[in-house]
């Protein structure tokens, strides 16, 4: 796997766009607090609310309450995905999830992440890198994917993994941080 210098390149924001970006973030989180109280077997109203938050997405996705994402305007997904319960997706930079994937619960998915230098981290300057994630990827339990990764398509990341790294496809990555163990057939 390659070290995370990722592809994608770095979104910064400012002390000016926080306020904008904090504006659209309180919007989408109340509209997930909502979701998330809406009764479970009323598959209709979760319908509608869900595709409020996240409106780049395609059909027959399953997303258990609760659910948590910072915008929502910045995911795009795909077709026939599910999210079990309590998966996080901190949306400041694009998050694209193609088709057919299975998240666990307690999920994250993050490509938000700070500088490490303290003068530009007291400034509250955040920074994100796009993280994609192929078809057919199944993320398991407490696994936490951030800032920059690209997962390929047919991959297993396994219970309580954090995944640094572009993971290649068809491949069972787990540990902290994730290395490959084995290759999928």
């Amino acid at each position: 796997m390659a070290k995370n210098k990722s592809k994608y390149p770095e979104k910064i924001w400012s002390k000016v766009e926080w306020k904008k970006w904090s504006e659209e973030r309180t919007s989408c989180r109340s509209l997930c607090w909502k979701y998330n109280q809406i009764d479970p077997a009323d598959m209709d109203a979760r319908n509608k609310m869900i595709k409020k938050i996240i409106p780049n997405m395609g059909e027959g996705n399953k997303i258990n309450q609760p659910f948590m994402c910072d915008y929502g305007s910045h995911i795009k997904m795909g077709n026939d995905n599910y999210f079990n319960n309590n998966v996080a997706i901190l949306d400041v930079d694009e998050v694209v999830i193609g088709n057919n994937c299975q998240f666990a619960p307690n999920v994250i998915i993050t490509p938000a992440y700070h500088p490490t230098e303290i003068g530009p981290r007291s400034e509250r300057i955040q920074l994100g890198r796009k993280v994609v994630i192929g078809d057919n990827v199944w993320v398991c339990a407490n696994a936490t994917i951030i800032e920059g990764v690209t997962i390929g398509s047919n991959s297993v990341v396994a219970a309580g993994a954090v995944v640094i790294e572009d993971v290649p496809e068809g491949v069972l990555v787990a540990g902290v941080p994730a290395k490959i163990k084995k290759k999928l057939k």
